[in-house]
């Protein structure tokens, strides 16, 4: 991850696309430091993160859906974003999708709210379109 820039951003997507940056390494831990970087460096870039929630869409694994539902919470996107990144996973074209995938998008049901040190309070949110 230390090479994602922001010029570099669409080899990154490509990568995330075709599933060789996923590896063993792509463990929920991996994947949350990951969003927190992809976020860091092209957060402000609107069409870096439109490419790299549609490459993680296309993956359709596991990791790739992981990846998608977790710059959404890092982005605090709205659920609009969350709704259209489910679509495209879900998809009809999409053959790639994992059946463990879905489980991912639980993460898009709630939102975390930073206390104090590691603590957090979990809120629901109801979104009832995309549920």
């Amino acid at each position: 991850m230390s090479t994602l820039s922001s010029e570099k951003w669409a080899q990154f997507a490509e990568m995330v696309a075709d599933g060789t940056f996923f590896g063993p390494q792509s463990h929920l831990w991996y994947l949350v430091d990951v969003a927190k970087t992809v976020h860091a460096t092209v957060g402000h870039r609107l069409e870096a993160v439109v490419a790299i929630l549609d490459a993680c869409a296309r993956n359709g694994s596991r990791g790739g859906v992981s990846l998608g539902c977790l710059l959404l919470e890092q982005m605090h996107a709205s659920d609009r974003a969350a709704f259209e990144f489910a679509t495209r996973v879900l998809g009809d074209e999409n053959s790639a999708l994992e059946a463990e995938g879905v489980l991912e998008f639980q993460r898009l049901f709630f939102r975390k709210q930073q206390l104090n040190g590691p603590a957090y309070r979990v809120l629901p949110i109801a979104s009832n379109r995309l549920r």
